[in-house]
């Protein structure tokens, strides 16, 4: 006795990635039932709704290099408590990731072609294995770039990756910052780059954080920050919080908030979380956390990662790269056992504080 479709699709939904790559192999319909697009983003909202399948990605370095050596994922959904090696598809460590939006990561790849040094852009799946190298956007080197026009990417390119909901196509923002002052977005679903006509002054660099269709990054010298709607592709200036600590301040995104965390007054790190509406963003302070009530000396580099599946901890990483949480109800830190297994399980010396993320398993097709 077979079981009725909608009853396969609705098991399906409830399935972490690995197994439904398998179930792929068992029939031409069930394959084209979990490659199928909607099955794809119904399956992912459903993890997110549920929490479910989500993962802290942790990429491990052996030596003191930019080289990673090997990618693990923690799952959240036990309090980190289970933890798994992720395959590298590159084969290699010598990537820097940018970003991460629907279980996809962007990487910024250094290789060499035709015995030039070049960089691409790279999207990657680490859950279905499968990446994608970026062709690079038609942007003519200004003479000021000479020495770097070997490169596809300058230093002072900013990046971020996002999902336009109306159109079921995720995409990658570059924001040219030096002549020719541009803005490029690449679309996963027609392979290729399109220019803006509209431009924004940002901080150097920076990397965006997106939110419900918005990217958003560091207005220059940190007076401001600066929105991109996917919808419009029109930029728009929005304020910080008052009385923040422009200095010690970055912009994180939190359980799909977007939140600044700040060093307080009194060498405490203040987390505001920001709600957009029409006329922009309304702050509102989530926690203080005092530094007496963590690990470290330097409070400024604390960052929040995500909450626990009950919603009363705070996943903070340290400028150690040691990850606690933070108890909210009690004001105390708790260490994860599980971070420092692994470490010493892989001879690992540290974790690359920048690149660590959390994201949920998804079945996203590169194309």
């Amino acid at each position: 006795m077979s079981l009725p479709p909608e009853i396969i699709v609705d098991i399906f939904l409830k399935l972490p990635v690995k197994p439904l790559l398998r179930f792929r192999c068992l029939s031409k319909s069930m394959c084209s039932t979990i490659d199928d697009s909607d099955f794809i983003k119904a399956h992912l909202n459903r993890s997110i709704e549920t929490n479910t399948h989500k993962k802290l990605i942790l990429f491990g370095h052996t030596k003191t290099s930019t080289v990673i050596s090997g990618i693990y994922a923690v799952d959240l959904s036990d309090g980190l408590k289970e933890s798994v090696k992720l395959d590298n598809s590159l084969n290699h460590g010598r990537f820097s990731v940018i970003d991460c939006c629907s279980g996809l990561f962007l990487l910024l790849e250094p290789r060499i072609i035709n015995s030039l040094n070049t960089v691409k852009l790279v999207l990657w799946n680490p859950f279905t294995k499968r990446y994608k190298r970026l062709t690079d956007p038609p942007v003519e080197s200004s003479s000021m770039f000479k020495p770097l026009q070997q490169y596809s990417y300058r230093y002072f390119d900013s990046f971020g990756l996002g999902y336009d909901a109306a159109r079921n196509d995720h995409k990658v923002v570059r924001i040219l910052y030096e002549k020719p002052k541009e803005v490029w977005i690449y679309s996963l679903r027609s392979d290729s780059w399109r220019k803006v006509e509209d431009w924004c002054q940002i901080a150097l660099g920076v990397m965006g954080m997106f939110v419900n269709g918005v990217m958003y990054f560091e207005g220059e010298n940190l007076e401001n920050i600066v929105s991109f709607d996917f919808a419009t592709e029109k930029f728009s200036i929005m304020p910080f919080p008052e009385g923040y600590e422009k200095s010690c301040s970055h912009l994180r995104v939190l359980e799909g908030r977007l939140c600044l965390c700040t060093l307080g007054r009194h060498r405490t790190l203040d987390i505001y979380v920001g709600d957009k509406h029409e006329d922009g963003l309304t702050w509102s302070k989530l926690i203080k956390i005092p530094d007496y009530q963590t690990h470290t000396d330097h409070i400024r580099n604390l960052r929040p990662l995500c909450y626990s599946r009950e919603g009363d901890k705070i996943l903070l990483i340290e400028e150690r790269d040691d990850f606690v949480w933070y108890d909210l109800n009690k004001k105390t830190t708790e260490s994860i056992q599980t971070v420092c297994d692994i470490k010493k399980h892989y001879r690992l010396k540290f974790f690359n504080l920048s690149n660590n993320t959390t994201c949920w398993e998804s079945l996203v097709s590169l194309g």
